[in-house]
């Protein structure tokens, strides 16, 4: 007998798919794509969304031929060994993402909310709470980020419209940025960020059917990375390409910019209270896929006693590095890692799948 997570449908899957993938656009990924990309920023996510896509359906199609979930189907495909390798890849690229996202998420609030509170009190209530989110289970996780996902598309497009007085189009030219070649190279280099569409296969018999999945997938990326990118190009026409660049948290600067009377001036504490619910779901649903993977790779019956040492764990990890400065340097050394998962892994399973005949044992059971 070993772990098993729950069962899910579509409103999970895209509450799940959308915390884990559209959390960066509250941290410093949009100033660092307009200092790569200028003014073309704004396509970067359209372009790693639809990579993104094509390769989550080239790993549905695989997992589709096997059953079960990516460590049977890489089991069935490339056999045991390249299973586990396969898994430990995983493992560690959502554990890395939980880590950065912690220390992130904690030095922001530092930054915006809590300037004189002291960091280890911060990141240990991070910590508590993202334990506790992994220990109510993913179909928790799931129906929670289900019902903070609309909340946040309302708030993110009410902002956007709140600024309209401050756009100048003008920003937003030229069109192609640094140029067409510069702006498709960087935007594939960020498509490893949409990692978390690939829970879906990792949880793939929590779903109930493939069409279950593929919906989810399909409409997060679609309509996520379209949100984002007119976020990102909003973020622009406020700020310009130079003054962008340099500022660190974007989210944060344009909603500062927000003046509504006399009596309601500061609407920024209303969305740092958003994006630290959706920083905590998103730390939490990585731990959770991370200790899942390893009650899979293991054979564990539950994952409960694990949850205490992982937490504690990634909050040491998280505190090594010295300043933020490096914490962004290693998040963006780690793309790679999410774009080998992303761009690599899910080819490699599908060109598997049409060498190799179907398997004739092929059903929907969750066991390896």
């Amino acid at each position: 007998m070993k772990f098993e997570p729950g069962a899910m449908g579509v409103t999970e899957g895209l509450g799940l798919v959308f915390m884990t993938t559209g959390t960066r656009i509250f941290l410093t990924t949009p100033s660092e794509s307009i200092n790569s990309m200028a003014s073309a920023a704004w396509a970067s996510p359209l372009i790693a969304g639809f990579a993104a896509l094509v390769s989550f359906w080239l790993l549905s199609y695989a997992q589709q031929k096997t059953g079960g979930d990516l460590i049977r189907t890489a089991g069935l495909l490339l056999g045991k060994p390249a299973a586990f390798v396969i898994g430990l890849f995983y493992l560690a690229a959502f554990f890395v993402d939980a880590i950065w996202l912690l220390r992130q998420f904690a030095e922001n609030t530092l930054i915006t909310a809590l300037p004189y509170a002291n960091y280890y009190i911060i990141v240990g209530w991070y910590g508590l709470c993202t334990g506790i989110m992994v220990y109510l289970g993913i179909e928790a996780m799931g129906r929670a980020a289900y019902i903070v996902m609309p909340i946040s598309i309302l708030a993110l497009v009410f902002l956007l419209l709140l600024l309209i007085p401050f756009y100048d189009y003008h920003f937003l030219a030229p069109w192609l940025g640094n140029g067409l070649g510069l702006t498709l190279k960087n935007s594939f280099s960020l498509t490893g960020l949409d990692l978390g569409v690939l829970l879906l296969i990792i949880f793939a018999p929590s779903f109930q059917t493939a069409r279950t999945r593929n919906q989810a997938a399909l409409l997060v990326l679609v309509l996520g990375n379209i949100l984002r990118a007119l976020s990102i190009a909003c973020f622009i026409m406020a700020f310009g390409v130079a003054m962008g660049a340099e500022r660190t948290l974007p989210f944060y600067e344009m909603s500062r910019l927000v003046y509504l009377s006399r009596y309601v001036q500061r609407i920024e504490a209303l969305f740092i209270l958003l994006w630290v619910i959706i920083g905590l779901l998103a730390i939490a649903i990585d731990l959770y896929i991370t200790l899942y993977l390893f009650a899979r790779l293991a054979k564990l019956n539950t994952i409960r006693p694990l949850i205490v040492p992982t937490v504690l764990i990634s909050i040491q990890l998280a505190s090594l590095p010295r300043s933020v400065s490096t914490v962004l340097l290693l998040d963006k050394y780690s793309q790679s890692l999410f774009n080998v998962g992303l761009l690599v892994i899910p080819p490699l399973l599908f060109l598997a799948a049409l060498l190799k005949r179907k398997d004739p044992s092929k059903c929907s059971c969750r066991e390896s």
